[in-house]
């Protein structure tokens, strides 16, 4: 599913977009977590992205739903993005999320 989305795709493991032969956007999704964290970068323009439902396809390792805390990987923001604007497609080894449709969507 990774490898035939036309893109955007953001995962927390780049080694699967590599393989999937998907550009890697994001890098380091625990440094970027951890830099939002000490105020040394902004993860306003990716959870922007994320509420503007710009990612045809967001893979994870966990499922945003369940999850009782943050983990370190993630920052607060973006998870709530994910949760509010992205739905499960698909659970396997990873969680496959597409874009919820808009509320104001026909």
């Amino acid at each position: 599913m990774v490898a035939a989305d036309p893109g955007p795709v953001y995962s927390d493991n780049v080694g699967l977009l590599l393989l999937a032969g998907q550009p890697i956007r994001y890098t380091d999704p625990f440094t970027m977590a951890g830099a939002t964290q000490a105020g040394l970068w902004s993860d306003a323009a990716l959870v922007a992205a994320v509420r503007e439902r710009r990612f045809g396809l967001i893979a994870l390792r966990y499922d945003v739903g369940r999850l009782r805390g943050v983990p370190t990987d993630i920052t607060p923001d973006l998870l709530a993005a994910i949760r509010d604007h992205y739905t499960v497609a698909d659970r396997n080894v990873m969680f496959l999320y597409r874009p919820r449709r808009p509320p104001d969507a026909p």
